[in-house]
């Protein structure tokens, strides 16, 4: 029997935890902005801690970018917390450096493949990007065969002998067509973009939870549809977001009445 991670619906890469882990930073930053106890506080200051190390540790791209792109759209928005924010940041990452200064940051993080050079040409960009420069060209060369109706789920790992295309986007489109890549990207722009405008504080921390997915998906081949440590969060904000503003549509019309 197989028993294996992904068999559960898990993930097994060690940068696929980064990335998960990513979508669970927005739900501790709102644990620190409803904090009223130095303990709660510090709970929730000690989870964010123990993403970004993980992550450093892992040398997890996406869900590093993903984490500080979250945290910066948490101090634009919460102005009381952010020197404290960035004071915690700042020594995380001075740690780190000096913890690590001399097991090769540079080549963990791949910096040493564009670093250095005075011409860097494909191969090295796709070298950094861990080979999905070419996945996005054969990617792309598909998609123009087929570009309206995709080439059917899976194909493109039959192509690649059982690599992922690194990018959600890119994978609909290559397997579903762009019919329903549009239709997906309506649906979440359109939620995002409403619940950026509500007063509803809860919506405006999970909105950043679906902004981090949609930046993972960029790089990753599963954060709204595939290992479960992914999906399954990103998929239960999206639900939060939706039955607030339903319930909201339901006093708005009750109060019609």
């Amino acid at each position: 029997v197989n028993q294996s991670l992904q068999t559960a619906g898990f993930g097994g890469a060690r940068t696929g935890w980064s990335s998960g882990l990513a979508l669970y930073t927005s739900f501790a930053l709102y644990g620190i902005y409803l904090s009223k106890s130095k303990k709660i506080l510090l709970l929730y200051t000690s989870i964010i801690i123990l993403i970004i190390i993980n992550q450093l540790i892992v040398a997890g791209r996406s869900g590093l970018l993903a984490s500080f792109i979250t945290i910066i759209i948490f101090i634009v928005i919460n102005k009381a917390k952010k020197y404290y924010l960035i004071t915690i940041i700042t020594t995380i990452l001075i740690t780190y450096i000096y913890i690590y200064s001399g097991n090769n940051i540079i080549e963990d993080l791949r910096l040493s493949d564009i670093s250095g050079q005075s011409n860097i040409d494909v191969k090295d960009i796709d070298n950094f990007s861990a080979g999905r420069i070419i996945q996005y060209i054969y990617a792309l060369e598909g998609i123009s065969n087929n570009l309206l109706f995709g080439n059917g789920l899976g194909k493109f790992k039959e192509l690649t002998n059982g690599t992922e295309l690194h990018n959600v986007w890119l994978r609909l489109w290559y397997e579903s067509g762009i019919l329903l890549l549009l239709i997906f990207m309506y649906m979440i722009l359109l939620s995002i973009l409403q619940k950026h405008r509500s007063k509803n504080t809860l919506n405006k921390y999970m909105n950043i939870c679906l902004i981090s997915g949609c930046i993972l998906a960029l790089f990753e081949p599963n954060v709204m549809i595939g290992s479960f440590q992914n999906s399954a969060m990103w998929w239960f904000s999206f639900g939060i977001v939706l039955k607030n503003e339903s319930n909201k549509i339901v006093i708005i019309h009750n109060e019609k009445k």
